[in-house]
Order: C-alpha cells, then sequence, then structure tokens
C-alpha cells in the first residue's frame, strides 16, 4: 500500500507511518519519501545488501546553494517536455508568470546540449523532477525545481520545503 512508483510520494503519504522501511536502490526515492512525509526513512539496497538511515540535509544544503546561484536570474528558462507523462504545461504557465523573465522553453529531451546555447542565466525544470536532483552537476547553469523557484519568487517559504514530485 505504500509503494513509491516513478515520481510520486503520494502512497507514502497516505501511509501515515511516522517510520518507513524503503528497499530499492538508489537514495532519490527514499530521501523524496523523507521530505514529504516528515517520516524516518529506512532505506535497504538490496544489491549491495547496505541499509541506512536517510539524511535530507546534505541534498538540502546543495539546493540551497543552486538557489543562490540562481538568485537574481533575469533570463529564465522554463522547461517544458514533450514527453509522455513529463508534460507540466499549466505548471509552466503558472510559474513562468512569476517572473516576466521567464520564457518556456518546449523539448523532448533535457540535456546539457540541448541547453547550453540557449542563453538563460537559469532554469526551472517541470520534465522528470530527477534532473534537478541527480543531474545538477551535468548541467552549466542552476536548474531548479518548480517548488524551489516559487521560494526565489516570494510564493512559498523555505520551511515549506518539499521534494518535486509528478502526481
Amino acid at each position: 500500500r505504500g509503494q513509491v512508483l516513478g515520481c510520486s510520494f503520494a502512497a507514502a503519504k497516505r501511509t501515515g507511518a511516522g517510520e518507513i522501511f524503503f528497499v530499492g536502490t538508489g537514495i532519490f526515492h527514499p530521501i523524496g519519501i523523507a521530505l514529504a512525509t516528515k517520516a524516518r526513512v529506512i532505506a535497504l539496497d538490496p544489491l549491495t545488501g547496505t541499509a541506512q538511515e536517510v539524511n535530507a540535509d546534505p541534498l538540502l544544503r546543495r539546493r540551497s546553494a543552486v538557489m543562490e546561484k540562481a538568485r537574481g536570474a533575469q533570463h529564465i528558462g522554463i522547461i517544458l517536455s514533450t514527453k509522455s507523462g513529463q508534460q507540466r504545461r499549466a505548471l509552466a504557465e503558472r510559474l513562468a508568470a512569476l517572473s516576466p523573465g521567464a520564457v518556456i522553453v518546449t523539448m523532448r529531451e533535457v540535456t546539457p546540449d540541448e541547453l547550453l546555447n540557449l542563453g538563460f542565466d537559469c532554469y526551472v525544470n517541470t520534465a522528470c523532477p530527477r534532473l534537478a536532483y541527480d543531474d545538477q552537476v551535468r548541467f552549466g547553469r542552476p536548474v531548479l525545481s518548480p517548488q524551489e523557484f516559487e521560494i526565489l519568487c516570494g510564493v512559498r517559504n523555505w520551511d515549506d520545503y518539499t521534494i518535486d514530485e509528478i502526481v
């Protein structure tokens, strides 16, 4: 009943559990569960046989640094994916309305090469949420989640930080 699939943490939130045991590879989903539920999360990687209590603090520190790099950006590209399941047009339009320097950029594959020569100071990702969190180091400019952009625009508080998810 708490199975997390894709980039949605709704099933984990519905459990109402104070502690969650995650079985799977990688740390993206366990951190997302911890941030979405505020529960203690223990992650077991069945491939390595390792278990760990999830700590979201390192991710939050990295994301805060990315947000600071993006602060004051004049030219903002709002990434809109054409991929099935990642087309969040209403979200992209709502975010673009938050800043006069924001332009919606539509593409299928979001790669560093695709963004290289577009000339934006930063990007806001409405495509696969993992791009901002897992792939930031590959991009030459800050790539923000929608929630992070809302924080910079003053419509969300840092205390209300949550990981992006496709619901």
